[in-house]
């Protein structure tokens, strides 16, 4: 699965719902999408270094990065332009 394949609303529900140190199921759960999509398109944002990811046991904690955060404003803003 790549990035450029899925809709852009998806990405942004993803990336909005990401906050320090939360993990994969709770973002799932919040973004109404299984567990095995969500952690694909984790780990392609992990690939294109938006997140960092760290296990600290049994459950995977994300955490954004600089670039991240920057895709993040730039996805709020493009999403207020366009509309919901």
């Amino acid at each position: 699965m790549k990035i450029q394949n899925m809709r852009f609303k998806t990405l942004y529900k993803i990336l909005n719902n990401i906050n320090e140190d939360r993990d994969i199921i709770a973002i799932a759960r919040a973004c109404d999408m299984t567990y095995s999509y969500a952690h694909n398109v984790i780990l392609q944002f992990e690939k294109l270094g938006l997140i960092e990811t760290h296990k600290p046991g049994r459950s995977r904690n994300i955490k954004i990065t600089k670039k991240g955060a920057i895709a993040i404003d730039c996805a709020k803003t493009l999403m207020k332009l366009v509309g919901d």
